[in-house]
Protein backbone atom coordinates (compact mmCIF):
# COMPACT_ATOMS: atom_id res chain seq x y z
CA UNK A 1 0.00 0.00 0.00
CA UNK A 2 2.85 2.36 0.83
CA UNK A 3 4.47 1.78 -2.58
CA UNK A 4 1.25 2.64 -4.43
CA UNK A 5 0.93 5.83 -2.39
CA UNK A 6 4.49 6.84 -3.31
CA UNK A 7 3.96 5.99 -6.98
CA UNK A 8 0.84 8.13 -7.08
CA UNK A 9 2.83 11.00 -5.58
CA UNK A 10 5.64 10.51 -8.09
CA UNK A 11 3.17 10.64 -10.97
CA UNK A 12 1.74 13.94 -9.73
CA UNK A 13 5.23 15.34 -9.13
CA UNK A 14 6.15 14.37 -12.69
CA UNK A 15 3.09 16.07 -14.17
CA UNK A 16 3.54 19.31 -12.22
CA UNK A 17 7.31 19.38 -12.84
CA UNK A 18 6.85 18.87 -16.57
CA UNK A 19 4.39 21.73 -16.67
CA UNK A 20 6.86 24.07 -14.96
CA UNK A 21 9.97 22.82 -16.79
CA UNK A 22 8.46 22.55 -20.26
CA UNK A 23 5.19 24.40 -20.74
CA UNK A 24 6.10 27.62 -18.92
CA UNK A 25 9.27 28.28 -20.99
CA UNK A 26 7.44 27.44 -24.20
CA UNK A 27 4.66 29.88 -23.37
CA UNK A 28 7.18 32.58 -22.52
CA UNK A 29 9.08 31.98 -25.77
CA UNK A 30 5.86 32.29 -27.75
CA UNK A 31 4.84 35.45 -25.91
CA UNK A 32 8.29 37.07 -26.27
CA UNK A 33 9.89 35.56 -29.39
CA UNK A 34 12.77 38.06 -29.65
CA UNK A 35 13.98 37.40 -26.09
CA UNK A 36 14.54 33.64 -26.44
CA UNK A 37 18.00 33.40 -24.82
CA UNK A 38 17.08 35.68 -21.93
CA UNK A 39 13.92 33.71 -21.18
CA UNK A 40 15.87 30.43 -21.29
CA UNK A 41 18.40 31.73 -18.77
CA UNK A 42 15.71 33.15 -16.50
CA UNK A 43 13.74 29.90 -16.55
CA UNK A 44 16.75 27.74 -15.76
CA UNK A 45 18.34 29.98 -13.15
CA UNK A 46 15.35 31.54 -11.43
CA UNK A 47 12.01 29.90 -12.13
CA UNK A 48 13.08 26.26 -12.05
CA UNK A 49 15.40 26.75 -9.08
CA UNK A 50 12.72 28.45 -7.01
CA UNK A 51 10.18 25.82 -8.07
CA UNK A 52 12.41 22.93 -6.96
CA UNK A 53 13.18 24.57 -3.61
CA UNK A 54 9.61 25.52 -2.75
CA UNK A 55 8.01 22.34 -4.13
CA UNK A 56 10.46 20.14 -2.21
CA UNK A 57 9.51 21.92 1.00
CA UNK A 58 5.82 21.50 0.25
CA UNK A 59 6.28 17.80 -0.49
CA UNK A 60 8.18 17.34 2.77
CA UNK A 61 5.42 19.16 4.63
CA UNK A 62 2.72 16.98 3.12
CA UNK A 63 4.41 13.57 2.86
CA UNK A 64 7.47 13.70 5.10
CA UNK A 65 11.10 13.48 4.00
CA UNK A 66 11.83 11.15 1.11
CA UNK A 67 14.80 11.29 -1.24
CA UNK A 68 12.60 9.82 -3.98
CA UNK A 69 10.79 13.13 -4.49
CA UNK A 70 14.02 15.13 -4.90
CA UNK A 71 15.36 12.62 -7.44
CA UNK A 72 12.10 12.76 -9.36
CA UNK A 73 12.32 16.56 -9.62
CA UNK A 74 15.85 16.32 -11.00
CA UNK A 75 15.30 13.41 -13.37
CA UNK A 76 12.18 14.94 -14.94
CA UNK A 77 14.28 17.96 -15.92
CA UNK A 78 16.53 15.88 -18.21
CA UNK A 79 14.11 15.33 -21.15
CA UNK A 80 12.84 18.88 -20.81
CA UNK A 81 16.40 20.21 -20.95
CA UNK A 82 17.19 18.17 -24.05
CA UNK A 83 14.02 19.39 -25.75
CA UNK A 84 14.26 23.10 -24.90
CA UNK A 85 17.91 23.84 -24.21
CA UNK A 86 21.17 22.04 -24.97
CA UNK A 87 23.31 19.35 -23.36
CA UNK A 88 25.18 21.94 -21.26
CA UNK A 89 22.04 22.55 -19.20
CA UNK A 90 21.90 18.86 -18.16
CA UNK A 91 24.27 19.67 -15.28
CA UNK A 92 21.41 21.55 -13.69
CA UNK A 93 19.52 18.30 -13.13
CA UNK A 94 22.17 17.36 -10.54
CA UNK A 95 21.82 20.81 -9.02
CA UNK A 96 18.05 20.38 -8.81
CA UNK A 97 18.42 17.00 -7.08
CA UNK A 98 20.80 18.48 -4.51
CA UNK A 99 18.62 21.56 -4.05
CA UNK A 100 15.55 19.38 -3.55
CA UNK A 101 17.34 17.31 -0.91
CA UNK A 102 18.61 20.44 0.86
CA UNK A 103 15.15 22.02 0.88
CA UNK A 104 13.61 18.82 2.21
CA UNK A 105 16.22 18.56 4.94
CA UNK A 106 15.74 22.22 5.90
CA UNK A 107 12.03 21.67 6.30
CA UNK A 108 12.64 18.34 8.05
CA UNK A 109 14.72 20.20 10.63
CA UNK A 110 11.54 21.93 11.75
CA UNK A 111 9.35 18.81 11.66
CA UNK A 112 9.94 15.19 12.59
CA UNK A 113 8.28 13.32 9.73
CA UNK A 114 10.63 11.00 7.84
CA UNK A 115 9.81 8.35 5.25
CA UNK A 116 12.62 6.54 3.50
Amino acid sequence: MEIMYKMENVIWISIISTMVYLILPLLLKVAFPTQGKLISVLCVLLVNTMFVFIYSMLLTKKHGFSYLYAFTLGIIFIPCALFLYNAFILAYSTLYILLGLIASLIYFKYTNKIRL
